[in-house]
C-alpha cells in the first residue's frame, strides 16, 4: 500500500509540471471569465459554458492522457523492474 500512494504522488507531480496541464487551466479561466464577465445573464453564460465544456474536456483529455502515458513508458518500465507489485505500479499511475 506504501507503494502504490508514493507512485501516486510521483504522477501527481509529473501531471503538475506538465505545461500543457496549466494551458488548459488557463483556457478555462479566460473562458469563464469572459462568459460571466460578458453575458447578460447568468443562465445563458452558464449554458454557453457548458457546451464549451461538454465539447473541449473530451477531447484534450484524451490528448493530454495519450501524451502523458506516451511519456510515462520508460518510467513504467523502470518501475516494473524494481521490487514493487505490478499491481502497485499500475494503480499508482492510473489513479
Amino acid at each position: 500500500m506504501f507503494e502504490l500512494a508514493r507512485l501516486y504522488r510521483i504522477s501527481i507531480s509529473n501531471l503538475l509540471m506538465a505545461r500543457w496541464i496549466w494551458v488548459y487551466f488557463g483556457f478555462f479561466l479566460l473562458i469563464s471569465f469572459g462568459l460571466f464577465r460578458y453575458s447578460p445573464t447568468l443562465s445563458g453564460a452558464m449554458v454557453s459554458y457548458m457546451n464549451v465544456v461538454v465539447l473541449v474536456i473530451p477531447l484534450i483529455a484524451t490528448i493530454i492522457g495519450s501524451m502523458y502515458y506516451y511519456n510515462n513508458y520508460d518510467f513504467s518500465m523502470m518501475m516494473l523492474t524494481q521490487p514493487i507489485k505490478r499491481m502497485s505500479v499500475f494503480l499508482g499511475q492510473l489513479w
